[in-house]
């Protein structure tokens, strides 16, 4: 599809070849290895749940294979774009589904892991669209703007850029939750349900401390 379409094709749907290795990952012209997907040479396999790294926002990336993403299929014909039906060539051919699966509209929730029994918000990698968290909820830290050789202009370091979902720490790790989701309990007690505005959508969640504030957690 043409630049800027609005069709993007999704790199693990095997209609494209990147060259993806065993891990489903690749290099890029510049050099860099990335993931698309589940690191799967990376995980040590015995135990159920595999923290894998760090989001920009400072919020850790989980792998469990029993948590489910919230993401379907969408079912009948593509109304413009390359036509044809829905089947799964394309990101948009995917629409989130809330309460589909355990997890929220960025592949994340709020609940206890094996680093943080207290309980934090967390991501996941799963086995199924989108593989990969494709937002965050939190605020990326500055060393994940993208910028130019010899001072030129950033990159688009927007929330759901991809360059904003890494493997590894940012220099200030355990991100602040975004201002919507602080707002949104300002006047509420802990374990009070609570909405607010996301990028993508409204999210529903209840009131919990993150980080020494109280916001809604999804």
């Amino acid at each position: 599809m043409p630049p800027h379409s609005g069709w993007n094709y999704e790199a693990l749907s095997g209609k494209i070849n990147l060259g993806l290795d065993a891990s489903h990952a690749h290099v890029q012209p510049n050099g860099a290895y990335h993931y698309h997907g589940t690191p799967l040479q990376f995980l040590k396999r015995n135990r159920p749940t595999e923290w894998i790294g760090y989001a920009a926002d400072g919020f850790p990336i989980y792998y469990d294979a029993r948590v489910k993403s919230s993401y379907q299929l969408r079912q009948g014909i593509r109304p413009s774009g390359p036509g044809g039906r829905y089947d799964g060539t394309f990101v948009e051919d995917y629409e989130f589904v809330q309460g589909a699966g355990d997890l929220d509209l960025c592949n994340g929730r709020f609940g206890k892991t094996p680093e943080h029994p207290e309980g934090i918000y967390h991501y996941y990698l799963t086995g199924a669209f989108p593989f990969v968290p494709r937002c965050l909820q939190g605020n990326p830290d500055s060393s994940f703007q993208k910028q130019r050789p010899h001072g030129g202009s950033k990159g688009s370091g927007g929330r759901n850029d991809p360059r904003m979902l890494g493997m590894h720490p940012p220099h200030r790790p355990g991100g602040k939750p975004p201002e919507e989701a602080i707002l949104a309990c300002a006047a509420s007690q802990e374990g009070t349900l609570c909405r607010f505005q996301a990028p993508h959508g409204t999210l529903t969640g209840i009131c919990r401390s993150v980080r020494g504030v109280t916001a809604c957690v999804p």
